[in-house]
């Protein structure tokens, strides 16, 4: 720990911090990026006060041993939700993860207070599954696990699925900017009900995914309306890990509550895979919760299967101000 110099995160710390969570990523899988690019974009999120609310532990060697990061996800169902991030290198002792862990809870207290002390707060943080001290540190402190993200992953070599019939009054179509911002809002209403979903503004979407270099338009896929409204979405990016040039990622899909269990996740699930494979992907990954039994099941019959690598997210929620 004394080895450890402290400060605060910059842009310019991208390519140590792709280091730093690729080799944290090794050791328990939580999604982190993985490439400099990607965390460009983690660090530009609006929500993130690199200043006050990020903290980067450099060895002696000057390298990147430890990150951790408090960020304001937005507000939804009347809760302020905050992401808290932390990476650590493998070799780095559980004293410098003690200190994260209490750091990320005091800056979270006190963002809280800053940004909507007049509603609850729900904190939202990812633990591996062989992170076991990491999971009874967070549950002593009051988290609990929601739900569980499990990896899945399509081998585009099997046969292409067949698609399920769209809803007479809505079309398939590829993704285009004009369809962007209702794209945007289509993300917020689907997503809505889900505690550690962000809540997206214009800027922060644009570093969600279609503002990405890695984004894949051609196999981005809505459902429209006749009122020319989306309905339904999926968005594809290309994988920028260097082991996993080859693979595209489903980065979200989505469905607004009013077009939900008519089979539109399904075709459109269908349609990125198709077009995937038209681009020379040889595998396309996705993430699922494990307590969506519907969602993983059709992910299997549109012939994903499980890689066995995933991680929890717990919550914890803080009270508003005044209340007990």
């Amino acid at each position: 720990m004394d080895a450890i110099r402290w400060r605060a995160a910059a842009a310019g710390d991208a390519a140590a911090l792709a280091n730093l969570f690729a080799s944290s990523e090794a050791v328990a899988a939580v999604e982190l990026e993985t490439s400099a690019e990607r965390i460009r974009s983690r660090l530009a999120h609006p929500g993130l006060d690199l200043d006050r609310y990020t903290t980067i532990g450099l060895g002696p060697d000057g390298s990147a041993a430890a990150y951790a990061e408090v960020c304001d996800m937005g507000v939804a169902a009347d809760a302020l939700r905050l992401r808290l991030t932390r990476a650590i290198r493998p070799d780095i002792g559980d004293e410098v993860d003690s200190h994260l862990h209490s750091w990320l809870l005091e800056k979270a207290g006190r963002l809280h207070r800053e940004r909507a002390p007049e509603l609850d707060a729900i904190l939202g943080t990812r633990c591996g599954d062989s992170q076991q001290t990491l999971s009874s540190r967070l549950t002593d402190a009051g988290f609990e696990p929601t739900w569980r993200k499990v990896d899945m992953v399509h081998d585009l070599n099997t046969p292409r699925p067949t698609d399920a019939p769209t809803p007479p009054e809505l079309v398939i179509v590829p993704f285009e900017t004009r369809y962007d911002e209702r794209t945007w809002r289509a993300h917020n209403d689907a997503y809505a009900a889900s505690p550690s979903a962000a809540v997206l503004d214009r800027e922060s979407w644009q570093q969600h995914a279609t503002g990405l270099s890695s984004f894949l338009p051609g196999a981005s896929f809505v459902a429209v309306t006749p009122e020319d409204d989306v309905a339904a979405f999926v968005l594809t990016v290309r994988d920028t890990d260097d082991d996993r040039r080859n693979d595209a990622v489903l980065e979200c899909v989505g469905t607004r509550v009013a077009w939900r269990r008519r089979g539109l996740a399904r075709t459109l699930v269908a349609e990125a895979l198709r077009a995937c494979r038209t681009n020379g992907f040889e595998r396309v990954r996705l993430q699922a919760d494990s307590a969506n039994s519907a969602a993983i099941e059709l992910y299997v019959k549109l012939g994903f299967i499980e890689t066995g690598r995933g991680y929890s997210v717990l919550t914890r929620r803080l009270k508003a101000s005044g209340n007990t």
